[in-house]
């Protein structure tokens, strides 16, 4: 045996065997790293390895039965074993094996700062990680144009929110995991600060009407892939593939679907591929545009919704979001940012009301599950003339509505409502639950400090804007809840402070930090300055007029507002944004008082917003 040994150590066979398996590893990694970008499928990786691994005992054989000699390679029975020839063999496989370990090392040393996690900032690390949560991160485009971007995230997109409709997941909403979009970071860190054990990354390859979609779900512990595959197909097969992704991640993560399931999970809403593109379309826009990223307006959204609900009648989703149009119309006047109207608006207040309804009354009727049907009766009936509906609605919401689905997030209005209606709980179980499923998304973390400060928990809410901060970044929604917060406590100190530093509307800012100051002239100038300047009421200066003493001009704004077509809406979406404070005189306000009547809210449940200038 030990003469056996001796001949391995002398024909070089575990030289071989060492070069062979640092140069297969050599192999795997450059492999994997320029899989994706050349948009090579996952299979041809395993295809590397599994080659790789027949070939390692095939090296060792040649090793036995051949020598390198300086007349080239022969067999072992026909090269001169003299101690040159194999010293020149050992010493060229050391000088490979020493050359191939000082790249892994640095190859290590360099992963290893890549993967050390950032220590700049707090991130949420969930304690207890569920098996069955996972966040799917947007798939990249890899079209030659690179201009495929809103239909990849599209498609990310319908595969998340096929897998968020299953209980038994949990599911990263899409803000969050699109935080992720376009970075360079380690699979184990995006899991933890997401809170979830695994993470499905992919591409998109489109050319015309080919696509090429690539999907991987990756274990977050230790990087194993466990499924994978690439689909070649038609743009008309889009809706196929989107299912065979979203079905093969819930299957491997241990999920039963039967039928039931299966049309719960692909309640998408359209067939119609076009219908669908259109809507993507519309979509990008009209998220880039309340993101403030483009130059566009919800008009030209509109364009793309309007044609998606052409394509398919039937199709919920788009009109669901072609309404918000029409909302900023009758509630913020055509000098909204995001409608950008100059000159004669296109719409009176009257036909906006009325297409805002029909969009509405769309999304109901085409909803794709009962609680966004709900979702949307429940805002139709908001913007609806009367409001005799809403209690009954709002009943059957707090029955049926899982807070974490995403019913809650397909309208904008909605924890609006529940606050005026009082149900406070509800908007904090549903604020909680958002803040879970979107941790990276300052909104979800002012959303649940709103809730603390309606409850008079000022503390807990000022604890929650500073985690948020440092875990989602700042925000002008976090500022304009701190500026609440502090006004509503009484803070006068910390109101003027806050104001300083702004938040989310400037305009009735200004003047109202003035008022604040004991400075009522230079309040009531910078008003008068604004109003000369804008051709729609503010309903905010009634903070201004409330803090100044001004109730003549304040009683003449309510009158002003109360008589538009949303007067109401706006009145209630400032008593929510108060968190149940008020500065309405009722008794100039005779709509909005019948619409509470008829809502069975009660006036006297409101608080009078505070004074801080007189205490």
């Amino acid at each position: 045996m030990t003469n056996f040994f001796r001949e391995l150590r002398r024909r070089n066979v575990f030289r071989v065997g060492t070069a062979y398996a640092l140069a297969a590893w050599l192999i795997i990694q450059v492999t994997g790293e320029i899989g994706a970008p050349l948009g090579l499928p996952v299979s041809f990786s395993r295809l590397v390895i599994v080659c790789l691994g027949i070939g390692f005992p095939i090296a060792l054989i040649f090793a036995w039965a051949f020598e390198l000699t300086p007349e080239g390679l022969k067999t072992t029975a026909n090269a001169d074993n003299a101690k040159p020839a194999a010293s020149t063999a050992s010493q060229k496989l050391n000088y490979f094996i020493i050359g191939a370990l000082a790249i892994a090392l640095g190859y290590f040393i360099w992963e290893s700062r890549v993967e050390e996690p950032a220590q700049d900032s707090e991130l949420p690390i969930a304690e207890e990680i569920s098996t069955k949560s996972v966040a799917v991160l947007p798939f990249a485009d890899l079209s030659e144009g690179g201009d495929q971007e809103w239909f990849s995230d599209g498609l990310t997109e319908e595969i998340l929110n096929s897998l968020a409709r299953l209980p038994e997941l949990k599911v990263t909403a899409r803000t969050s995991a699109f935080q992720f979009k376009g970075q360079d970071r380690n699979i184990s860190e995006i899991a933890k600060v997401l809170g979830v054990a695994n993470v499905v990354e992919g591409s998109v390859r489109r050319i015309g009407n080919q696509l090429r979609v690539t999907a991987q779900l990756i274990r977050a512990s230790d990087g194993f892939h466990l499924w994978s595959e690439t689909y070649d197909a038609t743009a008309d097969e889009l809706f196929a593939v989107q299912r065979n992704v979203a079905e093969k991640i819930a299957t491997t993560l241990d999920v039963f679907l039967d039928d039931a399931r299966r049309e719960q999970m692909f309640a998408s809403g359209t067939r119609n591929v076009e219908a669908f593109e259109a809507y993507l379309l519309g979509k990008d826009l009209y998220d880039k545009v309340h993101a403030e990223t483009t130059d566009k307006t919800l008009w030209d959204a509109n364009v793309f919704l309007a044609r998606a609900m052409e394509l398919d009648p039937d199709f919920g989703a788009p009109a669901i979001d072609h309404h918000d149009a029409f909302a900023h119309t009758v509630m913020d006047g055509p000098d909204n940012g995001y409608i950008k109207v100059e000159g004669e608006p296109p719409y009176t207040q009257e036909q906006a009301m009325a297409l805002l309804l029909a969009d509405l009354d769309q999304a109901a009727v085409n909803a794709r599950n009962p609680g966004s049907r709900l979702v949307a009766e429940l805002t139709r009936e908001f913007f609806s003339p009367t409001w005799h509906r809403i209690p009954g609605i709002v009943a059957r919401l707090r029955e049926k509505l899982d807070p974490s689905a995403e019913a809650y997030w397909d309208s904008p209005w909605l924890s609006n409502i529940l606050s005026i209606v009082g149900e406070k709980g509800l908007v904090r179980e549903i604020s909680k639950a958002g803040l879970e499923n979107d941790p990276l998304d300052p909104s979800a973390w002012s959303y649940m400090a709103d809730a603390e400060v309606a409850s008079g928990n000022f503390d807990e809410a000022r604890k929650l804007i500073k985690e948020g901060r440092a875990v989602a970044g700042d925000h002008p929604w976090m500022r304009a809840t701190e500026i609440y917060s502090a006004v509503i406590s009484g803070n006068r100190e910390e109101a003027i402070m806050r104001l300083e530093a702004g938040g989310t509307d400037e305009t009735w800012y200004v003047p109202y930090l003035a008022a604040v100051r004991g400075n009522y002239g230079e309040a009531t100038r910078l008003v008068d300055e604004w109003e000369r300047s804008h051709r729609w009421p503010n309903a905010y200066m009634l903070y201004v007029y409330h803090e100044t003493g001004d109730t003549e001009r304040a009683r003449a704004l309510t009158q002003q507002i109360d008589a538009l077509p949303a007067g109401a809406v706006i009145f209630a979406r400032q008593v929510s944004f108060s968190h149940g404070r008020t500065v309405i005189d009722l008794e100039y306000a005779p709509n909005f008082s019948a619409r509470l009547r008829e809502a069975g809210i009660d006036p006297d449940s409101f608080l009078d917003w505070p004074r801080l200038s007189v205490n």
